[in-house]
């Protein structure tokens, strides 16, 4: 959970879990503050328009966990509103999706891969006589 300008408030034991971070490193700091490369920010600009207009967001990007490692995840963002409906913060909720994205990579990795061997065909070939 963040305040309005999306300074973290508190995490739950599964997001410690997640990062690596425990609650004491991580509250206070800005909810970007562990996704830094080129396309999250490009992730981060759809973010801020989204909760700017007050709609949820979710989608695919990159996190890093406690030692810089990578990994990917699923993340929705929604407003909280107060009982007069103002917004009041925002809530966020993620997934560890990196076996399934590295799954999907190596399925890939194999269909180009086969790919290339049925388009060269002869030259395979001629590989297996030697």
């Amino acid at each position: 959970m963040t305040d309005l300008s999306g300074k973290i408030l508190t995490v739950n034991r599964a997001f410690e879990d997640q990062s690596g971070y425990s609650a004491i490193e991580i509250v206070g700091q800005q909810m970007f503050a562990l996704q830094g490369d080129q396309e999250n920010l490009e992730k981060q600009a759809e973010i801020r328009a989204a909760l700017e207009s007050q709609y949820n967001w979710s989608g695919e990007l990159m996190a890093q966990r406690k030692g810089g490692r990578m990994y990917d995840v699923q993340l929705t963002i929604a407003p909280v509103r107060n009982q007069e409906g103002e917004i009041m913060g925002y809530v966020g909720s993620q997934r560890d999706i990196t076996q399934s994205k590295e799954l999907e990579r190596l399925k890939d990795q194999f269909i180009l891969e086969v790919s290339h061997e049925l388009r060269t065909p002869v030259t395979n070939m001629g590989c297996m006589r030697n």
